[in-house]
């Protein structure tokens, strides 16, 4: 694995790049950094995510699930209507899957590594797909994208900066609340985490569609809500990690551990924010 700050900085500059530059840009600019962004991310966190379940004895095609998944998320950041198109692919898909094992010399190795590979669309496309669905959105579907990368990585910074502080500074350490799941997770640095993203939240509320009302208690709610979300997610994939003995979930990413490591808080949050956003906006109005 390629680790090291010349990497580290190098990846988080073209990731951030690339998202900077799917919001910031006008038109097809945006949305074709956007594209190259959403394929990449899926292919290599997909392809993570099922070598992670080869090491627990799950066999499966990670490569070509991988390459269909970023070509599934392609169509559905380029295409207006994607549906066809898509609902095409998938029952294709699934006439192999069925139809494969016939001609196969081991018929239950088939379909056990095509129900593990299959497995990767509702673990990660699904739940990714409703960033798409975000960032699309013709009332202001890029601003509400931003919100949702500022509110979950600054409650990430923000969990990990004071569990790192206290750590240090209280008499024995700070409180770990799982620590054979994810050892430095501690109740300080999940309240410092969570008081960042509802801070967040509330100082970046206007990014929201309408601002959610003029009140501070929806984004409030909003913060915390996404704070929960992106905890439970990180904490899921700690577990798969620890399970298949991995420090990272891959090296697709150098220097930065893999694409599942930046996008598992984002697993929840992503359809939780889609499904808040429907209905304060409507409570709201």
């Amino acid at each position: 694995m390629k680790n090291g700050l010349g990497y580290r900085l190098c990846s988080g500059l073209t990731l951030g790049a690339l998202v900077l530059a799917s919001i910031f840009l006008k038109e097809w600019y945006g949305r074709a950094a956007f594209l190259v962004f959403g394929m990449g991310i899926v292919f290599a966190a997909v392809a993570e995510y099922l070598s992670l379940l080869e090491k627990l004895g799950a066999p499966s095609r990670p490569l070509l699930t991988a390459a269909v998944s970023a070509a599934l998320m392609g169509c559905l950041v380029a295409l207006n209507d994607p549906a066809p198109i898509i609902g095409t692919v998938v029952l294709v898909l699934i006439a192999a899957a069925w139809l494969t094992p016939i001609s196969a010399r081991d018929p239950c190795g088939t379909l056990v590594k095509t129900a593990v590979s299959f497995s990767a669309l509702p673990a990660l496309l699904i739940p990714l797909g409703f960033l798409v669905i975000v960032y699309l959105s013709d009332d202001g579907g890029k601003d509400a994208f931003l919100f949702l990368l500022l509110v979950v990585k600054m409650g990430d910074t923000g969990a990990y900066a004071v569990g790192t502080v206290t750590a240090k500074l209280l008499p024995g350490g700070n409180h770990k609340i799982v620590p054979k799941v994810s050892p430095k997770k501690s109740w300080e640095g999940t309240l410092g985490g969570l008081g960042a993203s509802v801070g967040i939240a509330l100082a970046f509320r206007w990014l929201l569609p309408g601002g959610l009302g003029d009140g501070l208690t929806l984004p409030a709610i909003l913060g915390a809500v996404l704070f929960v979300g992106g905890f439970f997610g990180d904490l899921a994939e700690s577990a798969l990690k620890r399970a298949a003995g991995a420090k990272d979930s891959g090296s697709w990413i150098p220097g930065m551990g893999g694409a599942l490591d930046i996008v598992d808080s984002l697993l929840l949050d992503a359809p939780l924010f889609f499904l808040f956003l429907t209905l304060a906006g409507k409570y709201a109005s």
